[in-house]
């Protein structure tokens, strides 16, 4: 929040990736969420069902995810979840479609031009196989090294 204490053409972008982002978040998230682009923090959020967005019963988060994030990429989820963001492709896609996408597919709408794309599905790239002698262990070892940050 110290960024505006700047002048808006003065903030740079940051960007911030979290995987398993409820683990991170407070009550405070659903307004970040709602600020965070005049600010220019540009968020790549993830996680694993909506669920996980709704804490003691209380939609704010999951609510503040859905209306706020103009970019929207969803992996095959259980049907529940189809239903509850179906909207979001319709009428292109329904609920059916996204509890049947194929492995490494993704339903996705993304912003441009400050407008949302019509839905598409994409195929993400299949796993690199690691280098003959590399291991997971030096990979994270060589991530951690000082020389590397």
């Amino acid at each position: 929040m110290s960024r505006s204490d700047l002048p808006p053409n003065e903030r740079r972008p940051f960007n911030l990736y979290l995987d398993e982002f409820q683990n991170f978040v407070d009550a405070g998230a659903p307004e970040v969420l709602a600020e965070a682009r005049k600010y220019r923090l540009n968020l790549v959020l993830a996680n694993q069902t909506l669920s996980q967005l709704m804490r003691e019963g209380k939609r704010d988060l999951l609510d503040a995810v859905l209306g706020n994030v103009a970019t929207k990429i969803f992996m095959r989820v259980g049907l529940a979840e189809a239903q509850q963001v179906a909207a979001e492709f319709a009428p292109y896609f329904d609920a059916e479609t996204l509890t049947q996408l194929p492995d490494r597919h993704a339903l996705c709408r993304v912003q441009m031009h400050n407008r949302p794309s019509l839905p598409f599905v994409l195929q993400t790239l299949p796993p690199r196989a690691l280098p003959e002698g590399a291991s997971i262990e030096r990979s994270e070892q060589w991530a951690r090294s000082p020389n590397n940050a």
